[in-house]
């Protein structure tokens, strides 16, 4: 019988144990047992952070979704290592949390299991969270051969990877979301936010979604090909700078767009290729652009500023559209101090 009041430290090596507590045998391997003296097991943090696997998470594939939601009630103030595998999940709601870290290695998937429910098509949303990181790359299969698009819902909320409900002050490393049945990573009604690089594959909907969010910066986004709409969706949103945005292969829309209601925002350089049409900035204001380069569309214009105040762009290069090259338009409201550093069309 182990002494009251001592430790014993187990070394980490992939086993499995159990949280008990008490007295009397603990299990049929007596690992405790006292009569006399409660006893317990209680699991520790390794270098201060939880690992997935001590959480319970198996990361084999199979749906996860109880224990993941089951983490949120405890993340605050927390770091949660991913290690390798297949995290698979649907409807997973962290609402409210607060202070953690989501650290990612050796490229963990979080995946939308098969025939997810019509209301939970969704991997992974973080909503109403405040003062979060990740660390690390993420990827998250969105499986859509086995989740197909209903036709509904294509909104900055929904999506496979989703940040909403007032979500702040966050920063995200390396997210790549890839098959997603409808959008892949969305941001919805989020401030003060950064993120390093957002990568958003064959979606069936649109690749990366901002809608109505304010004072953030993004390094990179890059979306390539997009089912029924667009790669690249920015609407209602305020106070951002993103350093660069690729757009490609969209059948039936722009590559990138800025819908209405965005302003007061700076974009380094934007470039985009095979696709409806190229870069369109529909009624925005008081908007900054290094370059906007369009290197081919199957049916549009290459870019389109219709409508909006004061923008100035440093260079547009168009080469390769089955319409015009450029083209400025009136929207609900007329085109007014729009300036250009230099234009070039090619080949169209």
């Amino acid at each position: 019988e182990y002494p009251d009041g001592k430790t014993i430290h187990l070394k980490d090596r992939g086993a499995d144990f159990t949280i008990i507590s008490g007295t009397g045998t603990a299990n049929n391997l007596n690992i405790i047992a006292s009569d006399e003296v409660s006893q317990s097991a209680n699991l520790e943090k390794k270098n201060g952070k939880w690992t997935a696997k001590s959480l319970g998470l198996l990361a084999d594939g199979s749906d996860e979704s109880a224990t993941m939601q089951a983490i949120g009630g405890i993340v605050d103030g927390n770091t949660i290592v991913f290690g390798a595998g297949t995290y698979a999940m649907q409807g997973v709601l962290w609402f409210q949390s607060e202070n953690f870290t989501l650290e990612f290695t050796s490229n963990p998937v979080f995946k939308l299991v098969d025939n997810a429910g019509p209301t939970d098509k969704f991997c992974f949303r973080l909503s109403s969270c405040s003062n979060f990181s990740t660390k690390g790359r993420l990827l998250v299969d969105g499986n859509k051969a086995n989740n197909p698009f209903s036709g509904s819902g294509a909104g900055g909320g929904n999506g496979t990877f989703v940040l909403s409900g007032g979500a702040n002050d966050f920063h995200l490393d390396y997210i790549k979301c890839y098959d997603a049945w409808n959008n892949g990573i969305s941001f919805d009604t989020c401030t003060n936010f950064t993120a390093e690089t957002l990568i958003a594959n064959t979606s069936s909907v649109r690749g990366v979604t901002i809608s109505d969010c304010s004072d953030f910066v993004i390094e990179t986004i890059a979306a390539n090909g997009v089912d029924e709409n667009t790669p690249v969706y920015v609407i209602n949103s305020s106070d951002f700078d993103i350093g660069y945005i690729k757009g490609y292969n969209s059948p039936l829309s722009a590559a990138v767009l800025f819908e209405v209601g965005n302003s007061s925002y700076t974009i380094g350089r934007i470039k985009t290729d095979s696709s409806f049409s190229g870069t369109k900035f529909e009624d925005n204001n008081n908007y900054t652009v290094g370059s906007v380069e369009s290197l081919g569309t199957t049916s549009s214009i290459g870019v389109t500023i219709n409508g909006g105040t004061d923008a100035i762009i440093g260079s547009v290069l168009s080469k390769n559209s089955l319409d015009a090259g450029f083209a400025v338009l009136s929207a609900e409201t007329d085109v007014n101090r729009v300036k250009i550093g230099s234009l070039v069309v090619v080949d169209n």
